[in-house]
């Protein structure tokens, strides 16, 4: 999980971000925000790059009806995210695509170095 989290959060979410310099809803409709200004890009969702791979982790290998409640609350946390003004949809996605991917990509890794 730890290196899923560093490749989501650290290296893929943070290096999109870089590229995609896109304004938060709030900023870029002139509203407020539910949640409070934040001072980063919004694309891709740094929360779902998160807990993404913690859903995925707890589904494969703790229990799958615990892990689809899991995957359940994270994507209400992106709706949320979204009503509140601080993500576009797209960066809902952005992040869950992050999220799994390093999910995926740590699993190789893993299984080739046996560890």
């Amino acid at each position: 999980l730890g290196l899923a989290e560093i490749v989501s959060r650290g290296l893929i979410t943070e290096t999109l971000r870089f590229f995609f310099n896109r304004l938060r809803p709030y900023a870029f409709l002139n509203v407020e925000s539910l949640i409070g200004n934040i001072n980063s890009h919004s694309f891709p969702s740094g929360h779902m790059a998160v807990y993404v791979p913690l859903a995925l982790l707890v589904y494969y290998f703790l229990s799958q009806k615990i892990g689809i409640a899991y995957f359940a609350a994270v994507l209400l946390m992106g709706f949320f995210r979204v009503f509140s003004a601080v993500h576009w949809p797209s960066d809902i996605l952005g992040g869950i695509l992050a999220g799994a991917l390093s999910f995926w990509l740590s699993q190789k890794l893993l299984r080739r170095f046996k560890v």
